[in-house]
């Protein structure tokens, strides 16, 4: 996961980073240079503060997230308006891949957590001591879905799904799931 985390990390600042040298390099408009500025400062604002608070998870990055997007859909706008030629294909098509990423990504997240619901209940009508909760396949987009033992939402969770404070509430890693043979 820690692999991932550093990718995404990476990919993060790279993006800005093009962004930024898109903005300065290849916008004219004035006005347009100013509102583009503005979303830019606007997220290292809202993210400053997370230099020295943590966790830094989805809930504080959303704004965040939603000034680069506007950003860089007033950038790839200009770009599509003026210039009618590959590029705009090579945007339209980055957009419907990362379109169908997303898509798989949070349906698949969506199909497990609605199917581990099932799950539990099942092992809890059997009176099982342990209870296996499988881990979502993409649980980096989300925040605690797998909250571990220390955690105040490890408690919070055991109490929305039901689970008595008595029985052990166990998350088995996505990959390992299909080998204990409890969703059958």
């Amino acid at each position: 996961m820690t692999v991932v985390n550093e990718y995404l990390a990476v990919g993060s600042v790279f993006y800005v980073a093009v962004l930024v040298v898109t903005i300065f390099a290849f916008i004219q408009e004035k006005e347009l240079k100013l509102r583009l500025c503005f979303y830019i400062v606007s997220a290292l604002l809202l993210s400053a503060p997370f230099v020295a608070i943590t966790p830094y998870g989805p809930r504080c990055a959303f704004n965040t997230v939603a000034f680069i997007i506007l950003a860089a859909i007033d950038v790839i706008n200009v770009v599509v308006s003026n210039d009618q030629s590959e590029i705009s294909n090579v945007f339209e098509i980055f957009g419907v891949v990362s379109m169908a990423f997303m898509l798989v990504t949070m349906g698949m997240n969506g199909h497990v957590n609605h199917a581990r619901v099932a799950v539990i209940k099942t092992q809890l009508a059997r009176h099982a001591k342990v209870v296996y909760v499988r881990k979502l396949p993409f649980e980096q987009f989300l925040w605690d879905s797998s909250p571990a033992r220390t955690r105040f939402q490890y408690s919070m969770y055991k109490r929305r799904m039901h689970i008595q404070k008595n029985q052990k509430l166990i998350f088995v890693p996505y990959s390992q799931w299909q080998s204990t043979k409890l969703d059958k």
